[in-house]
């Protein structure tokens, strides 16, 4: 098509932009416009904005979607009586958004002395031509042409895509230039396993038919959205520095700005959730692959490919189920269904009769249902075709898969396909029913570009790590755990909440309590839960502020973060959280209780922290000698589990004592009674430390206490456990390695990736069991059990 000079044209986006390469390769400079047909429509009409969308849905309790239809509907209602209730309503509607509604009539100027030209457009309604003839529009017609194709059935989309694979890697050896061969608007049920067999044909494709929405860092965003809390935790938890990552990042934070006015937060949710699935993944589209394009956008030069020409995937039927029945379309002048059926019908015969070069393929199954094909080729008047013999010159690859795929056949069913003795023939030695699940190793420099050469540290990292390096590669670097918002990880962080807040000044236990219940929606057996916990967590509460009233601690610091350099061959930070630590100025210098709320049951044995297992209460005592506050003398660090309480039978304690009792610090404390007596006045039969009690011949043997030279050792040995994993990670050593304390295998039982690691009885590494804490030297005083 030759563009005029001092033009206008109206064109989709697909040709706009093969029009402006074209321009680009022209000697002459052209004054040339190009516009949408939405866009022209706009201006005649009018448009619309966001704030538009969101007063609908607010006032009408519209969804986000049935808000724009509403939109698009009232374009066309002028201001007169129907005596029809949806458009007199609508009419109705349209005034009270007067307001809102953008007027660009001033924006006709733009087309005024120019020729107007549209081309391109499969389908335009009756009325949309009716307004397009007030600025004199002009239609460029495509050529329509007749070419004859055949259609090739296949039994399922594997050999569907197979052959076309197969067809473009002959026309590639025919000398066809890669950029000359499309694929038509693929259905998305075909991305996997186009990616797939592409891939083992050494071809390149560039699908982008995927939106944001459904990426990791998009719900978790909306997690912390949910939960209220700071997005910034995003920029911590995904490397920016990768462009896919930053791209999704910024588009939220494009959203939040753009979307700042609303204050209803369903209503935001709402509105951001419909943004997020418009907005495409940014791939790089590089020269050498294959490109999806339009049906009506292909050149006589170029070879097509439309798969899955099933009934329903190009031609849906279009049923009188809008908003407007057809009945009111009819008074509006507007197409009825079965109008923009035929319309569109008709459309897509022509363009597909247009296309010089172009393969037609359907499949009759799927593992989930089967399928029929289009009735288009009925209308064509095309002739079906079946393909008996694939071509297998194309790729080893795909042969080894084929062979390995057929070779189960004969295993499982005793079905013996006819190519498999050809292609066992050729490729025997594939290892059929062998696998090798030894991690093969990365290279360092790969590791670093992939986390941007920063790394950041954490208790649970580190545990997953001296659990299995493989577990730890799985879920810390290539992040393939699936995070699940359960009812109970919700109860965990509301009681955690109301317990890092409810001991300020003017605390109100029912609005706050009430007002975290907000954060998610609930069902009836959910209410119910949270009804009776409220009972349990005033307990909690109550049963801390009875332990205080021992203790000479009145100062506390509530989740603090605490971060610590551990810099080596690249950026490295240790982070870690403590919900509680209680602190007194005494005799110069700063003594401290650290204190985590737990909702399970931990194990409190610190024999196993010679490995680097069960190190989250050391790591408490190490993150607080990084504290900021200065001279600090750890006095105690603990566990305090304010759920799982379970109560047994015993005579001899009320219920209201036992669950008292279980509400007991758990861990360790210093050897000194001195500082002891300051923390916990009743330390000689503890009210605040469980299974703490002295005799006149001294602690019973039971008391978990460590002198200062112990808990210096274990500092040093957190210390240094850190830094062997750091550098070990570093070397990208990430074998396959879980760990086997007696007959206990700590590493596998709660491990979400025992579907990945094919884990096998020789990769176990057999540990002794550690019964006592000689390896931290000085006396043992603390019971391991």
């Amino acid at each position: 098509m030759t563009l005029e000079s001092n033009s206008v044209y109206i064109v989709p986006d697909n040709i706009k932009r093969n029009l402006l390469i074209e321009l680009s390769k022209e000697k002459d400079i052209k004054n040339i416009k190009f516009f949408s047909l939405i866009e022209i429509i706009d201006m005649l009409t009018f448009s619309y904005d966001e704030k538009s969308i969101v007063y609908l849905i607010e006032k009408y309790n519209l969804k986000y979607n049935n808000a724009i239809e509403l939109l698009n509907n009232i374009r066309y209602i002028e201001d007169k009586k129907y005596n029809n209730k949806k458009l007199d309503n609508l009419l109705s509607i349209k005034k009270e958004l007067e307001s809102f509604l953008i007027d660009n009539s001033y924006l006709i100027e733009l087309l005024k002395d120019k020729n107007i030209y549209l081309y391109g457009y499969d389908y335009i309604d009756k009325k949309e031509l009716e307004l397009l003839k007030k600025i004199d529009v002009k239609f460029i017609s495509k050529e329509r042409k007749n070419y004859n194709h055949d259609v090739y059935k296949f039994n399922d989309m594997f050999d569907e895509v197979v052959f076309t694979c197969n067809k473009i890697r002959s026309l590639l050896e025919q000398g066809i230039d890669i950029s000359k061969i499309k694929i038509i608007s693929l259905p998305t049920e075909y991305n996997y396993i186009i990616k797939l067999l592409f891939r083992l044909f050494d071809l390149d494709i560039y699908i982008n038919n995927e939106n944001i929405y459904s990426t990791k860092i998009v719900q978790d965003f909306l997690n912390i959205y949910e939960n209220d809390d700071d997005i910034s935790n995003l920029s911590q938890k995904y490397n920016l520095e990768l462009e896919s990552n930053l791209y999704i990042y910024n588009k939220i934070i494009e959203l939040l700005n753009k979307y700042s006015f609303i204050t209803n937060k369903s209503t935001k949710k709402e509105v951001l959730i419909n943004e997020l699935k418009k907005i495409k993944t940014n791939k790089n589209h590089y020269q050498n692959e294959i490109e999806i394009k339009d049906i009506n956008n292909i050149s006589d030069d170029e070879y097509a490919f439309l798969l899955g020409f099933n009934e329903g995937n190009y031609l849906n039927n279009i049923k009188d189920e809008d908003y407007l029945s057809d009945k009111e379309k009819n008074i509006l002048g507007l197409d009825t269904s079965t109008e923009k059926f035929i319309k569109i019908k008709s459309s897509i015969i022509e363009n597909i009769k247009s296309i010089k070069n172009l393969t037609i393929s359907y499949k009759l199954n799927t593992s989930f249902q089967e399928y029929f094909v289009s009735n288009l080729v009925e209308d064509l008047g095309y002739e079906i075709k079946e393909i008996s013999n694939q071509d297998y010159g194309y790729s080893n690859s795909f042969n080894k898969l084929l062979l390995s795929k057929d070779l189960d056949k004969l295993v499982k069913y005793s079905e013996k396909n006819n190519e498999l003795e050809v292609l066992y023939s050729n490729y025997n030695d594939i290892g059929f029913m062998s696998y090798d699940n030894r991690y093969k190793g990365i290279d360092n420099s790969k590791l670093y570009k992939y986390i941007n050469n920063k790394l950041v540290l954490s208790y649970s990292s580190i545990d997953n790590y001296y659990k299995c390096k493989y577990r730890y590669y799985l879920n810390n670097i290539l992040k393939i755990d699936k995070h699940e918002d359960t009812f109970s990880i919700f109860i965990g962080n509301l009681f955690h909440y109301i317990l890092s807040i409810c001991f300020k000044d003017n605390f109100d236990f029912e609005k706050e309590y009430n007002e975290y219940l907000k954060r998610r929606e609930l069902s009836k057996k959910e209410l119910f839960f949270t009804y009776r916990l409220k009972e349990d967590l005033l307990f909690i509460i109550e049963t801390i502020k009875k332990q205080y009233s021992h203790s000479t601690f009145k100062e506390a610091l509530y989740e603090n973060k605490y971060s610590i350099n551990k810099d080596s061959t690249i950026n490295v930070e240790f982070i870690g959280y403590i919900d509680k630590v209680l602190y007194k100025e005494y005799k110069g210098k700063t003594l401290l209780v650290i204190v985590d709320y737990k909702t399970g049951n931990q194990d409190l044995n610190l024999g196993n922290t010679y490995y680097g297992l069960n190190l989250q209460l050391p790591i408490y005592l190490y993150l607080s000698n990084n504290s900021e506050l200065k001279n600090v003398e750890v006095v105690g660090f603990y566990l305090q589990k304010i759920l799982n309480n379970e109560i047994t039978i015993n005579k001899s304690k009320s219920y209201q004592k036992q669950k008292e009792e279980n509400l007991k610090l758990q861990g360790y404390s210093i050897y000194d009674e001195e500082l002891l007596n300051e923390f916990d006045d009743t330390y000689c039969q503890s009210e605040i430390i469980k299974s703490l009690s002295k005799t006149n011949d001294g602690f019973r043997s039971y008391s978990k206490l460590l002198t200062r030279n112990q808990m210096k050792e274990l500092y040093n040995l957190v210390d240094r456990k850190i830094d062997e994993a750091r550098d070990r990670i570093l070397q990208a050593d990430f074998e396959i390695d879980p760990k086997k304390i007696g007959f206990d295998n700590v590493s596998c039982k709660y491990c979400n990736f025992k579907d990945v690691c094919f884990m096998k009885e020789d990769d176990i590494k057999i540990l002794d069991e550690i019964k006592t804490i000689d390896f931290l030297g000085g006396d043992d005083n603390a019971n391991m059990d």
